[in-house]
C-alpha cells in the first residue's frame, strides 16, 4: 500500500485482457486478497447498462484488477458514484435459522461458468436499483467456527470445502431499488446468488445507527428506574433476585434432563426430537436481570440519569443523520457471541461413509446472521464486469512494433507497449468515432500537444515551424484553457488566439468577405453562395440565391457607406416617408445583414423601407464622385434595388406593387432573417480577421462556436454556421495555400464534432479530404454522430488513413467499423460486437507507417488532460 494513500471510489471497466474459465480458477486465490476492506457497488439508473464500482486502497484494487482483468479510474474530486434518485430505503440479506449448507449445489455449474454469479446478481437488478457487497478477513473466531459449521453440516471433515480455504472472505450484502416495497425480496434474491450453497436466504430492511440509539435509550430508561426505586429492602430483593433464579434453573434443569433421555434414545438407535436446548441469550439475559435486581440495593443518586440521556440524543442525531451511504460502507458485522447450536436432525446423524454420528445438537452458522461467507471464487467472479455491463473482455489486440517507437502517442495496450501514430502519415487525415464520454475530445487534445510541442523539431515536410493550428470548437471552450494550461506547463510562451464567435465581446471573423478587396456585387455573390451551401440541400434554390445576392449587394454598399457617415442613410430614408409610407419606421442596422433584411422587406415599414433604402443608394451612387471607392458599391447597390422593386417609370411611380414585392421575397427574408438573432457576428467591429489573415501567421487558433460568457447560437444555428466556416476557410486554402505542402506549410484542421461542419453540401469536407495533402493541410476530425453524416461524407470519414474508434452501439456504425479494421473479415476477431464492447476509454487504431497499412490494435488512451484541468482551474 503507498504512504498515505486513502480509500476512494473507483470506477470499473473490463480490460482488454483475456482469461478463460481455466485462467480464472487459477488466479481465484490470489484476487481476494487484495479486495480486503473494500466495497464493490453496482448501480442500474432505468434500464441502462450496470456501472460498476469499487471503494477501497486503489494500490489493492488495481492489483486485482490486474489479476482478475478489469481496469479501475478514480472518480474526479473524490465524489461518491450517483445513485438512482428514487431510492430512499435499503435491505440487507440475511442467513435464516433455518438455513442448511448444501454440499454441492450449483458450486459445480460456477466451477465451469464462473461468471454465473455476477450474471445472476445483474439479472435480478430491477431499474433504478443498487446492489453493495463489502469484503473484509474473518476474524480468529470466525474461522474456527465456519469450520466447524461446515464439518457438522456435511458430517465430514471440513478441509475440502471452498468455504474454508485461504483468502475466504466475509461479506455483508446491501441492496436498495425505487420500490422500496421489493427491497427484501431483491435482497434476498441477491444473498442466494452469491451464497449459493445455502439452501434458504431471508432479509432485513436497514436501519443504521438505529441499535445503538435503542441501546441507549434502553439504559437511560433503566437507569431512571434505578434512580427513582433505589435503595430498595433486603425482602424484596430476595423476592426479585429469586425470581430472576428461578427463570433460569428451572428451563436448565428441564433441558438437561431431556437431553440426557435424548442421549439414551440415541445410544439405542432411536431417534428423539423430545428435547430442547436453553439459548445462551436467555441464560445471560436472566443473569443480567439478577445483577440489574443486585444495584438496586445500592443508592443510585438521582443524577445518574443524565449521562446516560446525553448519550441517547448524541445516537439520536446520529442516527437521523443516516443515508444510504452508511449501510453500503457498513462493514461485515462479528458475532461476539458463545458458538451456536442448534438441535441435530435425522440427517444431520448421516455421514457419508453410511455410520451414524449419534449426536444431539449440531453447530450453527458461525459468523454474525447478516455476515455472508465468499469463496475465492465468488468474490473473483463478482468483480469482474460481465457482457450485460460496462464492458466486456476482448481478444488483446497488439500495438505492431513499427509503431511502437515513437511519434503522436495514444496510450499503451494491455501489454504496456506504448502505441504510437507514424507523423509522416498525418496527411492522410484522423478520424475519430465513439459515443458520448468515450475519450474522443481528450484524444483530440493529446494530438494537438503534439503538435504544439514538436514544431522546433519536426522536418518541414511532416509539421516544422511554419504550421498553424486551428480548432473548431462546437460543444464547449474547455479545450482553450486545457490547452493554454499544457503550453504554460511546457513553458512556451507563445500566445493561442482565441476568437469566441458567440459573444459580442470577443473578435470575430470576417465571415462576408468584406476585408477580401471585393466590390459590394463579387461579396454579395460569395455570400449567397456561402449561405446555399450552409443551409441543407434544396433550401435555397436559384431564384433565392439571386434576390439574396441582390439583397446583400444592397446591405453591403449601405453598411460600407454607413461606417463612413454614421446615420446619413436612416436620416435619408425617413425624409422618404411621403413618398414611400412605411419608410419612418426604419431602425438603423448595425450590419449588412441587417441591411440586406431591410432590403428583402423583412423588417419595420416592409416595403416601404425597402424602397427608400434602394432610392437612397440610386441617390448616392449620383451624388458621389467618380473617385470615392464607394460609388461603385452603390451603383452596383442601385441596381440590385432595381432588379428586386422594378425601375420607377417617368412619374416616379413604382414597377412592382408592394404586394409583388413581398411575395417575391418572402422565401429568401426568411432564410436571412435566420441571422438577426447573431447579428453581431457580421458587425464591421468584429469582422476584422480574415482567414487569409490566419494562415499567413503560424500559430495556435481557437475558433470557438461553443456558448461562452452565457452567450450561445440559437438551436440548429451551429450547423448553419459550422458548414458557413468551413466553406469559406475552404475556399481562402484553395485560392491562398497552393503547394504549401511542398514549400513546407502546413496546417492542422481539429474539431472536436464533424457533424456540425457537414450541414450543406459533401463538397467542401470531400475536397479537404481528396485535395488538402497539396494545400498542407492536416485534418482530425471527431464525432459521436456518424449517423448524421450523408453516406457519402461517411465513406469518406472511414477512409482516412488513420481510423480510431472508441465503443459505439450503433449497429450500423459498429460493422463499418469492423470492416474497416479487419483484414480477415472479423476471422482475425474484430466483429461489430467486438466494436460495441470495446472498455471505457480504450480505442481501437487503424493506421499505416511509411511502408504499409499495419494491422489494427487496442490502445487505453492516455488521458492528456488529466494533469492540466488542475492547472486551468
Amino acid at each position: 500500500m503507498k504512504q498515505n494513500e486513502v480509500p476512494q471510489w473507483y470506477e470499473v471497466t473490463r480490460s482488454i485482457q483475456q482469461l478463460d474459465a481455466d485462467q480464472l480458477r487459477s488466479i481465484a486465490d490470489d484476487v481476494p486478497g487484495n479486495l480486503d476492506d473494500c466495497t464493490l457497488l453496482l448501480v442500474k439508473r432505468g434500464n441502462e447498462p450496470v456501472k460498476e464500482y469499487i471503494y477501497g486502497m486503489g494500490d489493492g484494487i488495481g492489483k486485482a484488477g490486474e489479476l482478475a482483468g478489469f481496469a479501475i479510474s478514480p472518480l474526479p474530486d473524490n465524489e461518491d458514484p450517483e445513485l438512482p434518485d428514487m431510492i430512499r430505503r435499503s435491505s440487507h440479506a440475511l442467513v435464516p435459522w433455518r438455513a442448511r449448507l448444501n454440499s454441492k449445489a450449483t458450486m459445480e455449474k460456477m466451477r465451469t461458468d464462473a461468471s454465473g454469479i455476477r450474471k445472476s446478481v445483474e439479472a435480478s437488478m430491477p431499474p433504478d436499483s443498487y446492489v453493495s457487497v463489502t469484503l473484509r478477513k474473518q476474524g480468529y473466531f470466525e474461522q474456527m467456527r465456519i469450520r466447524d459449521w461446515v464439518a457438522d453440516e456435511h458430517s465430514t471433515v471440513e478441509d475440502g470445502n471452498e468455504l474454508v480455504a485461504a483468502h475466504t472472505l466475509c461479506a455483508r450484502v446491501t441492496v436498495g431499488c425505487a420500490d422500496s416495497r421489493q427491497n427484501n425480496l431483491f435482497a434476498q434474491r441477491v444473498g442466494q446468488a452469491v451464497f449459493p450453497l445455502l439452501s434458504n436466504m431471508s432479509s432485513h430492511p436497514s436501519h443504521p445507527r438505529l441499535g445503538g440509539f435503542l441501546a441507549a435509550i434502553a439504559v437511560t430508561l433503566l437507569t431512571v428506574l434505578l434512580s427513582i426505586v433505589t435503595p430498595i429492602r433486603m425482602q424484596t430483593y430476595f423476592w426479585l433476585a429469586g425470581f430472576s433464579l428461578v427463570m433460569l434453573f428451572v428451563p436448565w434443569l428441564l433441558s438437561g434432563l431431556l437431553s440426557g433421555n435424548a442421549k439414551a434414545l440415541l445410544a439405542d438407535d432411536r431417534s428423539t426430537r423430545m428435547y430442547f436446548r436453553v439459548p445462551p441469550h436467555y441464560k445471560f439475559a436472566c443473569l443480567g436481570l439478577f445483577v440489574y435486581f443486585s444495584l438496586m440495593l445500592l443508592p443510585v443518586p438521582v443524577w445518574a440519569w443524565i449521562v446516560p440521556l446525553v448519550i441517547s440524543v448524541g445516537m439520536g442525531l446520529r442516527w437521523w443523520q443516516n443515508t444510504l451511504w452508511d449501510d453500503i460502507l457498513q462493514c461485515p458485522r462479528r458475532y461476539w457471541w458463545l458458538r451456536r447450536k442448534r438441535k441435530a436432525n435425522v440427517s444431520d446423524t448421516e455421514t457419508k461413509l453410511g455410520v451414524k454420528d449419534k449426536r444431539v445438537f449440531a453447530t450453527g452458522y458461525g459468523p454474525q446472521r447478516t455476515t455472508l461467507i465468499f469463496s475465492p471464487m465468488t468474490t473473483t467472479a463478482l468483480f469482474v464486469p460481465i457482457q450485460k455491463s460496462t464492458a466486456v473482455k476482448q481478444e488483446l489486440h497488439a500495438v505492431p512494433e513499427p509503431l511502437s517507437h515513437g511519434g503522436v502517442f495514444l496510450g499503451v495496450d494491455d501489454s504496456g507497449r506504448s502505441g504510437y501514430l507514424d507523423p509522416t502519415q498525418l496527411f492522410g487525415g484522423i478520424a475519430i468515432s465513439g459515443e458520448a464520454g468515450s475519450g474522443k475530445t481528450v484524444l483530440t487534445h493529446g494530438i494537438s500537444q503534439w503538435a504544439i510541442k514538436h514544431r522546433a523539431d519536426t522536418s518541414p515536410k511532416v509539421w516544422g515551424t511554419d504550421s498553424r493550428l486551428i480548432h473548431f470548437w462546437m460543444k464547449d471552450d474547455t479545450g482553450v484553457e486545457l490547452l493554454d494550461a499544457y503550453k504554460k506547463d511546457q513553458g512556451i510562451t507563445d500566445k493561442s488566439r482565441v476568437i469566441y464567435l458567440t459573444d459580442p465581446s470577443s473578435v470575430g471573423l470576417d465571415m462576408l468577405g468584406m476585408h477580401e478587396n471585393r466590390n459590394a456585387k463579387e461579396t454579395a455573390e460569395s455570400v449567397a453562395k456561402t449561405m446555399r451551401y450552409s443551409f441543407n440541400p434544396g433550401d435555397i434554390q436559384n431564384d433565392s440565391q439571386n434576390i439574396i445576392t441582390q439583397a446583400m449587394t444592397i446591405g453591403v454598399a449601405a453598411s460600407r457607406y454607413d461606417q463612413q457617415r454614421p446615420g446619413d442613410i436612416l436620416r435619408r430614408c425617413h425624409q422618404l416617408e411621403k413618398q414611400y409610407p412605411g419608410a419612418e419606421q426604419l431602425q438603423q442596422q448595425g450590419s449588412p445583414i441587417g441591411w440586406a433584411v431591410v432590403a428583402l422587406c423583412g423588417s419595420d415599414g416592409q416595403a416601404g423601407s425597402a424602397r427608400a433604402l434602394g432610392q437612397v443608394c440610386r441617390a448616392l451612387a449620383l451624388e458621389l464622385k467618380d473617385d470615392n471607392p464607394l460609388r461603385m458599391d452603390l451603383v452596383y447597390a442601385s441596381r440590385a434595388a432595381e432588379q428586386l422593386y422594378g425601375r420607377p417609370d417617368q412619374k416616379g411611380q413604382a414597377a412592382r406593387s408592394d404586394r409583388e414585392i413581398l411575395q417575391r421575397t418572402n422565401a429568401s427574408v426568411n432564410k436571412v432573417n435566420q441571422f438577426l438573432a447573431i447579428d453581431h457576428m457580421f458587425t464591421p467591429r468584429r469582422s476584422t480577421v480574415t482567414w487569409e489573415w490566419i494562415l499567413d501567421h503560424p500559430g495556435d487558433y481557437h475558433i470557438v462556436l461553443a456558448p461562452h460568457n452565457g452567450h450561445a447560437l440559437p438551436e440548429l444555428m451551429d450547423k448553419i454556421l459550422g458548414s458557413w466556416i468551413l466553406y469559406r476557410f475552404w475556399n481562402t486554402v484553395f485560392a491562398h495555400c497552393k503547394d504549401w505542402a511542398v514549400a513546407g506549410k502546413h496546417t492542422m484542421l481539429v474539431c472536436d464534432e464533424l457533424s456540425l461542419l457537414s450541414n450543406g453540401s459533401d463538397d467542401v469536407l470531400q475536397n479537404l479530404r481528396e485535395q488538402g495533402r497539396s494545400f498542407g493541410l492536416i485534418l482530425v476530425f471527431a464525432t459521436q454522430y456518424p449517423t448524421q453524416l450523408s453516406d457519402v461524407l461517411l465513406d469518406s470519414f472511414l477512409g482516412y488513413t488513420t481510423f480510431i474508434s472508441y465503443n459505439t452501439a450503433i449497429p450500423r456504425i459498429a460493422s463499418l467499423t469492423a470492416a474497416r479494421l479487419t483484414d480477415n473479415e472479423g476471422m482475425d476477431g474484430w466483429t461489430s460486437g467486438a466494436v460495441a464492447n470495446l472498455p471505457k476509454y480504450h480505442a481501437a487504431v487503424r493506421t499505416r507507417d511509411a511502408e504499409q497499412i499495419q494491422p489494427a490494435f487496442i490502445v487505453k488512451v492516455k488521458d492528456f488532460d488529466v494533469k492540466y484541468r488542475r492547472i486551468s482551474e
